[in-house]
């Protein structure tokens, strides 16, 4: 009889090793779908935050109630039509009630912002709203 030879690795110590990098490759391919998801909502949430903050920009010039329409591109970016646009913003400002806010000052406007996207969509598939405060200068 021949000696076994201790340099190689027997069938179950290689299906037992394949056992266990499927079972990690499985565990890595699954989370790899909630990060992917989670780093595309994170864009979206700090690309909102900048237009909220242009808008609000823009609505804080305003000394009464209007209603306007803004476009941005993919980046956030403001654009003047829209041509090129991804992101549809309609924004809209009211009076306060009387019994809504104590001590009402008469330069303090509502604002409900609505962006949607995308904008080529007939029914644009993604909705935010946000409600903001204005107290003009």
């Amino acid at each position: 009889m021949k000696a076994r030879s201790l340099l190689a690795f027997s069938l179950i110590e290689v299906v037992i090793a394949l056992g266990i990098i499927s079972f990690v490759l499985a565990a890595v391919l699954g989370l790899l779908g909630v990060g992917l998801f989670s780093s595309r909502q994170s864009s979206e949430d700090t690309s909102l935050a900048a237009m909220t903050s242009q808008v609000l920009g823009q609505l804080s010039t305003a000394t009464s109630p209007t209603n306007a329409s803004f476009f941005f591109d993919m980046d956030g970016l403001p654009l003047t039509n829209s041509s090129g646009a991804v992101y549809r913003c309609v924004a809209s400002t009211t009076l306060p009630s009387a019994g809504e806010i104590p001590n009402l000052s008469t330069n303090f406007l509502k604002a409900l912002i609505v962006f949607t996207w995308p904008v080529s969509a007939a029914i644009p598939p993604h909705t935010n709203t946000f409600n903001a405060s204005l107290l003009l200068p």
